[in-house]
């Protein structure tokens, strides 16, 4: 027995759930049994489930797509499997890699827009000191390093 993915169907282009389900290619369904008005079985992810990926993202579609991405990395990385027959050869080991490579790719976007939209917290700003070469003012400089006076 399948588990049945329920969600909204056809899907509303205009809402996130919507969106969220175009920009992931979950867009095919199939009819419930039983049947259901709508409403259909999708492939991969329910509504519920979908919804719980953004809220996770305070609504940023990119971060909740990035993180439901690397969660499928991780479901296809425990299901990896080689099977070989003399000239035959199935690999899926490659598709988390590819998956991980995918949310990792929606992350960045998820944070290329939190900095553009000034939501970065001032400590991702300025440093604390750490192994950068630069030392914060009025903070003590480590081993080997020494305090810059001209241009940084």
């Amino acid at each position: 027995m399948t588990k049945e993915l329920k969600g909204k169907a056809p899907l509303d282009p205009e809402s996130s759930v919507g969106r969220f389900r175009m920009l992931s290619n979950d867009t095919e369904y199939e009819e419930l049994s039983p049947p259901e008005e709508g409403f259909g079985s999708y492939k991969y992810a329910s509504d519920a489930e979908i919804e719980s990926y953004i809220e996770a993202a305070s609504g940023n579609l990119n971060r909740a797509l990035g993180t439901y991405f690397l969660a499928m990395s991780a479901a296809a990385a425990a299901e990896a499997r080689v099977i070989q027959d003399f000239d035959l050869r199935v690999s899926t080991v490659s598709r988390a890699g590819d998956l991980r490579r995918i949310g990792m790719s929606f992350l960045e976007q998820a944070d290329k827009s939190d900095e553009s939209g000034g939501e970065k917290d001032i400590f991702d700003a300025f440093s604390l000191g750490g192994q950068s070469a630069n030392i914060p003012e009025g903070s003590l400089p480590e081993v080997g390093r020494y305090y810059t006076w001209g241009p940084l």
